[in-house]
């Protein structure tokens, strides 16, 4: 499992780094965000709201957060965790299965309410 965290915007000297709407744009495979993907497949829901909902309410979030004294949050200030879990393609359905819960349920566990979207890959 690898997880990042991402911002609105890319901080100073992080040009072509991924922001939160390219994340989400990869995530639902929009047109032209996975090129490392030859043939895009709708992203399949598992748990919770779609990707760009989850982004909407980071969003919301990020805009009305404050520091301890009272500062905005940056628009390059950390709002949300992504996630990818991978697995060998030879993997059997069952495993596939046993595997996908396992994860939903220790993301339920690690991150709580917190926990916004989940979708599966099959491209």
């Amino acid at each position: 499992m690898h997880v990042e965290a991402y911002a609105r915007t890319a901080g100073k000297g992080k040009a072509g780094g991924h922001t939160l709407a390219s994340v989400v744009a990869e995530a639902e495979r929009a047109e032209g965000a996975c090129p490392h993907v030859a043939t895009p497949a709708e992203p399949l829901l598992v748990y919770g709201v779609r990707p760009a909902e989850a982004a909407a309410q980071a969003t919301a979030w990020a805009e009305t957060a404050t520091d301890a004294r009272g500062h905005k949050l940056r628009k390059d200030g950390l709002c949300l965790l992504a996630g990818v879990a991978s697995v060998p393609p030879e993997m059997s359905d069952r495993d596939w299965k046993d595997f996908k819960k396992q994860t939903v349920e220790w993301l339920k566990s690690e991150y709580g309410d917190r926990l916004k979207s989940v979708v599966e890959h099959t491209d």
